[in-house]
């Protein structure tokens, strides 16, 4: 019997709960957009959104920002006025961050560096030259 959509859900890491496993995107997705917004705009009340500076800020009536305060799904055009307002740090927090960092990068070369090193050594074990 093959697996149904709750098993290839949870096999990919997720949660299936909704209609299909992309509804349980669109709400995690929402989750953290409506987070995201908190940090920017925070409400009074811990974990709140100010939802008038929101809305003001991003340009979108209060209502709109009081449903992503819920974690209602946000449009491109929102992704893209998010991205206006706050940069890519906005929506990798949304998104999670495709890109490395600068010291990612830095721990990729030096990693890099040291299995070159190794790989020189072996090599020079075997009566080969180093790398030049």
């Amino acid at each position: 019997m093959p697996p149904d959509r709750f098993q290839l859900c949870g096999a990919a890491g997720g949660k299936a709960t909704g209609n299909s496993p992309l509804e349980d995107d669109d709400q995690m997705l929402g989750q953290r957009w409506a987070a995201a917004l908190k940090r920017r705009y925070p409400g009074q009340r811990r974990g709140s959104l100010d939802v008038k500076a929101c809305a003001a800020a991003m340009g979108v009536s209060p209502k709109t920002a009081e449903h992503w305060g819920g974690a209602a799904a946000q449009t491109r055009r929102h992704l893209l006025r998010a991205f206006r307002q706050h940069g890519w740090a906005f929506l990798a927090e949304v998104f999670g961050d495709p890109l490395p960092t600068e010291a990612d990068v830095r721990d990729e070369v030096a990693e890099a560096r040291a299995q070159l090193r190794r790989l020189d050594h072996r090599f020079a074990r075997l009566g080969g030259g180093g790398h030049e």
